[in-house]
Formats: C-alpha cells, structure tokens, sequence
C-alpha cells in the first residue's frame, strides 16, 4: 500500500496520542502538582483531567524525551523512586533519577522561561514544591537538583540550553506543603471542593 505524507502525518498523531505518557487520570494525589492550585488538584483526583489537546500530548512526549537525552548525556543509570507519604500513602510522587543522596527532576521549558529561571527572574515554586516532598518523605535525600531544559533556542541567541540548580532542605516549606497534601485529601474524603488558589478554576 502507498504511503503518502498526510497518512504519516496521521500515524504520527495516533502514534503520539498512544505514546505520550501523559495519564487521563491519576488514583492519588501527585507531589508534582502540590505546589500549584488545591482545587485543580482536587478535580483531576474526583474527576479525572480535562480532555487532552494534541499539544499536552506533545508536550508530555517530549518531556520524557528531554529527560531520557539529559540521561544520556550525564551518562548514568536511571533509577526511578516512588516516594510515598507515610502520613497517606495516596500522596506520593516519582523521581526521575538519583545520584547517591541527591535526588534529580528535569524540567522543559520555553526559551523565555529558561532564561527568566537560569538569571533569576522567575522562581519555581512548583517544582520546589515537588522536591522538597521527595526530600520530606524519602529515607534517600537530603538534596535536590532541578535540571532545565530549553525546548526551543532562538536563531542567533544561543546559550547552552540546560541549567541546574540546588535545592536545599526547606522544612518549614515542607510542613506547609504536607498540610496542604492533608486538606486536599480531607477535602476529596468530603467530596468538598477546596478554595481555588490559581483564579482559573473558581
């Protein structure tokens, strides 16, 4: 049978639908998203996330293919962790590797972003977030590293696209955050929606 280019194009759609690893819904409370809005997090625990666009699809996809290239160029076993709260084992998390007692997320992001995060003019604070809980509820880490990447690097404005930074032992954060784990999971048990924090989802 002849191959034409629109049927690629419609297998490489299909293709990334099937592949991205992007999940329609989650049985538990993800420290990934514990820094961002209760509420979101609330819904995509009761009802699932929204129906995916092609461009979340994408984007997961080429997550974990940033992920799996920084990997390869650190040249290191990738060993994945579940990290599980003792206070409710439906709060947990996955790392994306480790090294000794550090443990290391990736990120991708815009050009835009990286360069804000890379020089300081933009924090984190989800990503924080969500080391700072494999640090609290992890025997391993007593550190953390955040890896960037830039998904695109504009003609003519090229710097090396990746950048890391520490992340050192926040405890007051973490008490902070694993209060917040605790209400979004009083609040699911209630079927109670929390007060939204992002100004999106009210």
């Amino acid at each position: 049978m002849a191959m034409n280019a629109q049927k690629f194009n419609q297998l490489l759609v299909t293709g990334l639908r099937e592949k991205s690893g992007l999940e329609a819904a989650r049985p538990y409370l993800g420290m990934s998203g514990i820094g961002g809005c209760s509420r979101k997090m609330y819904r995509e625990f009761v009802e699932g996330r929204q129906i995916p666009s092609d461009r979340d699809h994408w984007y997961c996809w080429t997550g974990y293919m940033h992920e799996a290239a920084i990997i390869n160029l650190l040249g290191i076993t990738q060993q994945r962790r579940e990290i599980v709260a003792a206070f409710d084992q439906r709060f947990k998390g996955h790392t994306d590797f480790e090294v000794g007692d550090t443990v290391v997320d990736i990120k991708s992001v815009g050009w835009e972003k990286f360069l804000r995060l890379q020089f300081g003019e933009e924090i984190s604070h989800n990503n924080i977030a969500q080391v700072q809980m494999y640090m609290r509820h992890s025997a391993f880490f007593a550190h953390a590293v955040l890896i960037y990447v830039a998904r695109d690097v504009p003609h003519r404005d090229f710097s090396m696209p990746f950048w890391a930074m520490d992340v050192a032992p926040d405890l007051e954060l973490m008490d902070i955050l694993d209060d917040k784990a605790r209400r979004i999971l009083k609040a699911i048990d209630q079927r109670q929606p929390p007060v939204c924090n992002c100004g999106w989802c009210r």
